[in-house]
């Protein structure tokens, strides 16, 4: 929906409208990350896969944590675009991370579309995310 909000931003005339698309675009985004903190922090497939790890429970914990921080950048709207590069490289490492668990979906007990929805929610955001980026990084050199 983010992309989707941001897109139709771009290519809509009235002024007012575009405002509140972009708007819905960025608080969609921090919705996005604050539910993948949550689903991180508190969710039990992914720790039931990597229990035995305890490195791996720290780095799902450490990015439960920077999502959740990235997600009050794009709040304050002065961090867009630090906020934007971090969500860049968290939704990678999260396609990473949803393909090895996909990869070892027999061992735990997720659901294999579940992953699959996720797989495909995290390449849209991820699409979205470069394009909401590079546009604020336009919008920043024309405004210095």
């Amino acid at each position: 929906m983010s992309t989707f909000c941001f897109i139709a931003s771009l290519h809509t005339k009235s002024p007012s409208f575009r405002s509140i698309l972009r708007r819905l675009s960025s608080y969609l985004n921090v919705f996005y990350f604050i539910l993948n903190a949550y689903v991180l922090w508190w969710s039990t497939d992914e720790k039931q896969l990597f229990n035995k790890h305890l490195l791996w429970i720290i780095v799902l914990s450490c990015h439960s944590i920077i999502s959740f921080l990235v997600s009050g950048g794009f709040c304050l709207e002065i961090f867009v675009i630090q906020s934007c590069r971090f969500a860049l490289y968290l939704i990678l490492s999260n396609l990473c991370l949803d393909f090895l668990i996909l990869y070892n979906q027999f061992q735990s007990k997720t659901n294999f579309w579940l992953i699959i929805d996720y797989i495909v929610d995290d390449l849209a955001i991820l699409c979205g995310g470069f394009y909401y980026y590079h546009f604020n990084l336009n919008r920043d050199k024309k405004n210095n």
